[in-house]
């Protein structure tokens, strides 16, 4: 089970990793950009920020979890797996 966890946790992370890189690029897009109206330019910057913001922390938290189990299997001791096995 704990495989099956982190390997999709993993594929999270990396979607996750797209979803900031692609939104990162539209921001950069969007600053370039000379024809828009200033004020709809301002708020859709703004908005897609926040939304930058909110998948950076949720791609942070993927990975800190993965971390946590990584570190919580590093610590199960042989004794322990072989109890289970």
């Amino acid at each position: 089970m704990k495989i099956d966890t982190v390997k999709e946790l993993r594929e999270v992370e990396l979607v996750y990793r797209g979803i900031c890189s692609d939104t990162e690029e539209l921001i950069k897009s969007l600053e370039m950009s000379t024809n828009m109206n200033p004020y709809g330019k301002k708020e859709l910057l703004k908005g897609v920020k926040d939304n930058l913001g909110f998948f950076t922390q949720s791609r942070q938290g993927v990975t800190n979890i993965i971390s946590k189990l990584d570190e919580n299997f590093r610590n199960i001791s042989r004794e322990e797996i072989e109890n289970i096995a």
